[in-house]
């Protein structure tokens, strides 16, 4: 018999966290495509949660979303074509770039603030804030044990 066919997959927590984390996107990419913003439905609306008040580079984008600078750059293209985004240049390298939100992608982002708590006031009704409270805190100790540091707004 090889090690291939005494294969299992076992059960474990990453299974639940994977599960919860992908539902907790399809609601909140649900309500806000249904909102009006389509383009919480493509695969650049990943970069969004990165981009704050003072915009981000393309590089560090990359860096924190675990893939390459041109996936990156494809998704930017993708996010400005709808007018989400816009590039403009670095000031501190005049070669290098900011993302930052455009009036309409500020928009989204404060609908999405509005989402997210319907959402997690969905749970709180559901679990009482008592176990949302201590939920948050135990996925926070999670995320800090297994050496997670950058966490998306």
């Amino acid at each position: 018999m090889t090690k291939r066919s005494n294969i299992k997959l076992i059960d474990h927590i990453g299974v639940d966290l994977w599960a919860a984390a992908d539902a907790w996107k399809a609601a909140y990419t649900g309500a806000m495509v249904r909102a009006g913003y389509s383009h919480f439905a493509g695969s650049g609306a990943a970069i969004l949660q990165f981009i704050g008040p003072s915009g981000a580079r393309p590089a560090d984008i990359a860096r924190r979303l675990g893939v390459s600078r041109q996936a990156v750059q494809q998704m930017i293209d993708a996010l400005e074509a709808d007018g989400v985004v816009l590039r403009s240049p670095d000031p501190d390298d005049g070669r290098g770039k900011i993302v930052r939100l455009t009036d309409k992608g500020a928009e989204a982002h404060w609908r999405g603030n509005i989402e997210k708590a319907e959402i997690e006031g969905k749970l709180v009704n559901a679990l009482g804030t008592a176990r949302v409270q201590q939920l948050k805190a135990d996925l926070a100790r999670i995320t800090d044990l297994l050496g997670e540091t950058d966490k998306p707004s």
